[in-house]
């Protein structure tokens, strides 16, 4: 049997913020924990082994957060016994600034128009 018994809560940060999640799971044997983003990007965080220095065991670690970077990140367990288990956290990112979209003409004379992007 694997279960995940805590996980961090959806969060809502600034960009530019860092921001630490968590996803603790038990299980005999004990399980791997795997992150996975909508980009199918994936942190495989074993017990005992740290892939890369922002990994820490059970956390995945964002420091200096992008826009990009707002989506679902799933955690996902396994222990090569039971069926793994998994859960989403969501990380929305409010921007300081509008996206650039460059230059559109309109085709109007002497007027002009300003858009942001939200």
């Amino acid at each position: 049997l694997q279960v995940i018994v805590n996980i961090s809560k959806s969060v809502s940060l600034n960009e530019g913020e860092s921001v630490t999640l968590y996803c603790l799971a038990v299980g005999r044997p004990e399980p791997t924990v795997t992150w996975r983003n909508q980009k199918c990007k994936i942190f495989i965080l074993s017990p005992g082994l740290n892939p890369n220095e922002n990994l820490d065991g059970e956390f995945l670690d964002i420091a200096t957060i992008r826009r990009d970077q707002a989506e679902d990140y799933e955690c996902i367990t396994h222990n090569g016994v039971a069926p793994p288990d998994q859960q989403k956290v969501r990380i929305t990112v409010n921007c300081k600034y509008p996206s650039s979209c460059g230059d559109i003409n309109l085709g109007l004379d002497d007027d002009s128009i300003k858009i942001y992007i939200d």
